[in-house]
């Protein structure tokens, strides 16, 4: 078929050699004979009037010539056949190939079988008077078959009602059932054929009609009927009712598969195949008709049964199923479990707790999972015994922490709020990674509550997934806190939070927060940056000339005052740097800003004397003076990166004096500065602002 399909889309781009061809039928058809494609490609496209000349070589040259002209008219009626205008000429060119008596039986033959890809109604009894021959009845009886229509379907019958042979009866059955018009009366008639063969095949057959009409009749042939036949009845039964089902008539599939379970319990093809159409409904049968089957030696009927019973909402299919757990073998019982997981029903719960605790990790798994999606805390001591124990499998595990948190989840939403933060500590203390950490701490984020902060805090310092879900379980705790008339108390939870999240939208929505509850964050400085400076240039830098060249503001600070530096007037100006990362762009300060520099000065006073950290970042390079000590200095080419140089130095007691030179070639020009301790943690300072 596919070379088929491949020559005739060849033949659509070949419209140029039609007359040719058409002249030169005899000359293509001997070349056909030498096994041409070229020749055949041709040959399709002339169409019928080259079957005359094909139908000449099938009776001149057997063999493979034969054999290629037959094929290259099946593709030329094929063809035919897609055409309204050419059906009818293909349908009468084969009709009279069948019943010239001159022609050849391999020509008779091949036109029989081809009338059903192009005949209709009126080559119906031409075809009818060929089913009582045996050397075409074959090939009549298929096109019959593919022949709409009822004078078809009428001679179809008629050859059932008057065929001496059983297995040609059979095989007009199984043609007719293949018809879109296929009559149940019909295969009624046969499954009564004295003949076994004929009544298996029409009892098939009734099973694929699946008429309801024909209930009756097929719950007489299950009770009197044995062996095949009565497997071949109840199954054509059940597609009966599943054929009701699917049209919504569930009132009269109910007492069909009542009935079929019942006759079905020793045939379990027939079982499997009854309880698998009622998968998913419910409403069919009750949880009684499918029990007996958990019983069933056939472990595929115990599985059907199971999956039967688990959508039913009733109480009975949760107990028929736990009865079923009582005696279950292994396979079945993890089946079993897992349905009453999928029902969450409560009176499954004693049944459940005793499968938690058998050694056999796939019933525990499935235990453990049920508990969790009943939600009763009596499953509390089982969960906490699986995950207390140093020789529970892994998975089993996995099963036990999830069943923890689903428990928690229920009893939040039954309103026990101090149960499900006792459940959901637990679950914290007992996660072992860092996702399982961070679903106890969402877990515990729901109750909104105060009292968790002393808890949470400590966890914003872990690593990130722990630390965010712990960032919004404290922002959901500091909510009720601002909700509750104790600002004071929400604002120090947000900063806390705010020191650990530092920048991005969280870090957004808490300053929103507090600006809310009237406290002006300098979020830059939290951190550790320097965010009050004064600036004073541009200074020429041609190559980079600046960077050694030492100018006023390295031997004098006067913020007031005003500076002459070659013709230009030059003071002092204040800039304050909301950025989160402290950076200072100079880009907007300053004109020209290209091959230049700039200098920023800043006071910061500190507690105590201490040894610190001075990182900076900047873009081109930068010098770096601390209480009038030159630091640190790098005349590179780059682009900032926060916190990319790294100075030790030491800030004393009181106020200390910082001055930076930051030079541009070209392009970006900012910079930032951060003083942090030895562990890179930021200091805590203050900072001179206007």
């Amino acid at each position: 078929m596919r070379r088929r399909l491949l020559l005739l889309g060849s033949l659509l781009a070949a419209s140029a050699v039609s007359s040719w061809a058409a002249e030169n039928v005899p000359a293509l058809v001997q070349q056909l004979a030498g096994g041409s494609d070229e020749a055949r490609l041709k040959l399709i496209e002339v169409g019928l009037p080259s079957a005359p000349a094909l139908v000449q070589l099938m009776g001149a040259q057997p063999g493979r010539p034969a054999a290629e002209a037959e094929r290259t008219i099946g593709w030329i009626v094929d063809r035919a056949a897609e055409r309204p205008g050419t059906r009818a000429k293909a349908e009468w060119l084969l009709l009279n190939l069948l019943i010239d008596p001159r022609q050849s039986a391999p020509v008779r033959h091949m036109a029989a079988g081809l009338l059903g890809r192009v005949g209709r109604d009126a080559v119906a009894p031409a075809l009818a008077g060929l089913l009582g021959r045996r050397d075409l009845r074959d090939e009549a009886l298929w096109s019959l078959q593919q022949i709409p229509g009822p004078v078809a379907l009428k001679a179809l019958t008629g050859a059932y009602e008057t065929s001496p042979s059983p297995d040609f009866r059979a095989a007009i059955v199984q043609a007719v059932v293949t018809r879109d018009d296929r009559p149940a009366a019909l295969f009624v008639r046969a499954a009564a054929d004295r003949a076994p063969v004929v009544r298996l095949t029409a009892l098939y057959a009734l099973a694929k009609t699946a008429d309801p009409g024909t209930a009756p009749f097929l719950a007489r042939r299950i009770e009197t009927s044995t062996g095949e036949e009565r497997s071949a009845a109840l199954m054509a039964y059940v597609m009966v009712g599943r054929a009701l089902v699917a049209r919504g008539d569930t009132r009269a599939a109910e007492p069909i598969f009542a009935a079929a379970l019942k006759w079905s319990e020793d045939d379990p093809p027939t079982a499997r195949a009854a309880l698998n159409s009622l998968a998913g409904r419910p409403e069919v049968v009750c949880a009684s008709a499918i029990a007996p089957f958990l019983r069933s030696p056939d472990p595929a009927v115990q599985v059907a049964a199971v999956n039967a019973l688990a959508p039913m909402p009733c109480r009975c299919a949760t107990m028929a199923l736990v009865s079923g757990l009582r005696a279950a073998p292994r396979s079945r019982a993890v089946a079993i479990v897992t349905a009453l997981a999928d029902r969450g029903d409560p009176a499954a719960l004693p049944a459940v707790l005793a499968a938690a605790r058998v050694s056999d990790p796939d019933i525990r798994l499935a235990a453990l999972r049920a508990l969790g999606r009943i939600g009763d805390l009596s499953a509390r001591s089982a969960v906490a015994a699986a995950l207390t124990d140093a020789s529970t499998p892994a998975a089993v595990r996995r099963a036990a922490f999830d069943a923890l948190i689903a428990l928690g989840a229920a009893q939040l939403r039954q309103g026990h709020a101090d149960v499900a933060r006792n459940l959901y500590e637990t679950a914290l203390g007992a996660a072992r990674n860092d996702e399982d950490k961070a679903r106890a701490v969402r877990g515990l984020g729901q109750l909104h509550s105060p009292l968790l902060l002393p808890t949470l805090e400590p966890l914003l310092q872990q690593a990130s997934a722990v630390r965010d879900a712990a960032a919004e379980a404290c922002l959901a705790s500091a909510d009720t806190l601002a909700a509750s008339g104790n600002p004071k108390g929400a604002i120090e939870a947000y900063l806390r939070v705010l020191d650990a999240v530092r920048t991005g939208p969280l870090a957004t929505e808490l300053l929103t927060r507090l600006g809310a509850l009237g406290s002006g964050v300098d979020l830059g400085s939290r951190q550790g940056f320097i965010t009050c400076w004064w600036v004073i240039g541009p200074f020429p830098s041609p190559n980079k000339s600046a960077y050694d060249r030492a100018l006023f503001p390295e031997q004098e600070i006067n913020l007031g005052k005003e500076y002459d530096f070659e013709g230009r007037k030059l003071k002092w100006r204040f800039v304050h740097t909301t950025d989160p990362s402290g950076i200072v762009d100079y880009l907007p300060l300053f004109t020209p800003n290209e091959t230049t520099a700039c200098y920023a000065y800043a006071e910061v006073t500190a507690p105590e004397a201490k040894e610190i950290r001075l990182r900076s970042g900047s873009d081109d390079g930068i010098v770096i003076w601390l209480n009038g000590e030159r630091i640190f200095g790098t005349n590179a080419d780059r682009s900032l990166e926060v916190d990319k140089d790294n100075t030790e130095a030491r800030l004393k007691a009181g106020k200390n004096t910082v001055l930076i030179k930051v030079l541009n070639g070209g392009g970006s020009w900012n910079a930032c500065l951060r003083l942090t301790d030895g562990n890179d943690q930021p200091i805590r300072f203050e900072q001179r602002c206007e």
